[in-house]
């Protein structure tokens, strides 16, 4: 189990260091993409959208595919918040 650290923000959206939606995906075991993406868009939390953006890049293939996955749910279900990025 990884530990998170920051805050929770809106909807239960973590926040906090660079990295920490890192920490949420490689929580997979708790939470899908389709739970993070929907905590994402409940809170409006286009900081969290900005660091998935980041991890498409990250060296680990699973993490980008991971990001991927949640950067699409968010797209479904609020694609204004992924619209600069497209």
């Amino acid at each position: 189990m990884h530990e998170l650290r920051g805050g929770v923000g809106p909807a239960g959206a973590y926040r906090g260091p660079r990295g920490q939606i890192l920490v949420e995906l490689k929580r997979t075991e708790n939470l899908s993409a389709k739970e993070l993406a929907a905590r994402i868009v409940a809170g409006n939390d286009k900081k969290a959208v900005e660091e998935l953006v980041d991890l498409l890049v990250h060296k680990s293939k699973d993490i980008q595919s991971d990001a991927i996955k949640t950067l699409y749910e968010i797209g479904t279900q609020k694609p204004l918040l992924i619209a600069p990025y497209v």
